[in-house]
């Protein structure tokens, strides 16, 4: 009986933590979206410049 009484206190705490979640609106989820592919873009690009730059620097050298 214990067992079963235990069952139900937790499925009932996880409705009760659920309840307390605050899901973010579509808005916030395209600007976050937004946010992550100009970064992606940006740091790519940087990272495309060095490569090129040290590989031009390493061509004096070889």
């Amino acid at each position: 009986m214990s067992a079963e009484k235990n069952k139900s206190g937790f499925l009932k705490g996880i409705r009760t933590e659920f309840s307390k979640i605050t899901w973010p609106k579509a808005k916030e989820i395209m600007n976050s979206t937004l946010v992550v592919l100009v970064s992606i873009a940006v740091f790519s690009v940087v990272i495309k410049l060095l490569d090129t730059l040290y590989g031009f620097l390493l061509s004096f050298t070889v």
